[in-house]
């Protein structure tokens, strides 16, 4: 008993400290470096050809300027020779890989060191759906707004919580780029919807100082605790728009899982290890498969071609 409400003290002592350093970085917005450049990390953990079709998707079908970080996690021999071929591909070469060994540690690492001002999150179970321009993103402020990759007009289920959800009202907005983009209030949507869910890891627009912020004052050590810690900000965020596309740019295939920290539903529609043999087969996911605006109750089966 005593160590659970140390451990709580504790954790409230880091909150406050957060919220403490949050609240001098917005009331000196003056002071913040912001250079309108983007950084994508994504998240990876046995999934070398999910990895693939993500990373082949970004580069085919996203416009403008970017960097690529991977944080990946590979375990048992077979798994790390997938990811040693996946890193040698020339394809890839600009994509900056880091293998995992302390989470948290190297998390706040790479974006302490990264160049852009603009952050987004991506998993690896996660794909490019059509051409975008990134640039549509540089007109919002992270700081006034929570741009997201996910929404759209056919986010209308939620494939987590197994539930039809409402869109709320999307506003459209006045934006110098091609790409049209909408706003919408988080908070008008009942808590389990993806429509009331700001702090995402996965297709969600941080800026790299209140982010770094927040790792640096959370405890968490997989992408999974750190987007169940991000939720303690989740006032700060639910006030703050949301923004994106007509439709959504990111989907995903929940065909398989990969991390016990929570029990998340997926299809089982391609296991682990029938997807690393297709790998070792020398061959990928069919992009051309996944296209267009997608159904997000759709349980999603893979087709594959040579690499």
């Amino acid at each position: 008993m005593f160590f659970s409400q140390n451990k709580r003290i504790n954790e409230l002592k880091s909150i406050n400290s957060m919220l403490m350093e949050l609240s001098k970085l917005y009331l000196n917005r003056s002071l913040i470096q912001d250079n309108h450049q983007f950084e994508f990390l994504v998240f990876s953990k046995n999934r070398p050809i999910q990895l693939f079709c993500l990373l082949e998707t970004l580069q085919a079908r996203s416009k403008g300027k970017y960097t690529v970080h991977v944080l990946y996690r590979a375990e048992g021999n077979r798994m790390k020779l997938a990811y040693d071929q996946l890193r040698s591909d020339p394809f890839l070469a600009g994509v900056h890989f880091i293998e995992e060994v302390s989470f948290r540690d190297q998390l706040i690492d790479i974006i302490d060191r990264m160049h852009g001002s603009r952050v987004l999150f991506f998993t690896d179970d996660a794909y490019i759906t059509s051409e975008w321009n990134v640039d549509s993103m540089a007109s919002i402020n992270p700081l006034d707004a929570v741009f997201s990759l996910r929404h759209g007009k056919n986010l209308t289920y939620s494939f987590p919580y197994a539930v039809e959800q409402a869109i709320p009202e999307l506003r459209k907005m006045e934006n110098a780029h091609t790409d049209a983009l909408f706003t919408f209030d988080w908070q008008s949507q009942e808590l389990k919807s993806d429509w009331s869910y700001p702090l995402s890891v996965d297709g969600h627009m941080f800026l790299r100082d209140e982010l770094l912020l927040i790792l640096k004052n959370c405890s968490y050590a997989t992408p999974n605790t750190l987007e169940g810690a991000m939720q303690l900000l989740y006032p700060v965020y639910a006030v703050r728009k949301g923004v994106c596309f007509e439709y959504s740019k990111l989907s995903h295939v929940h065909c398989n899982r990969v991390q016990e920290d929570f029990q998340n539903r997926f299809t089982g529609k391609h296991s682990v290890e029938s997807l690393l043999e297709q790998w070792e087969a020398s061959m990928k996911i069919d992009i051309g498969e996944l296209w267009g605006e997608s159904d997000p109750a759709l349980e999603r089966v893979f087709s594959f071609c040579k690499r």
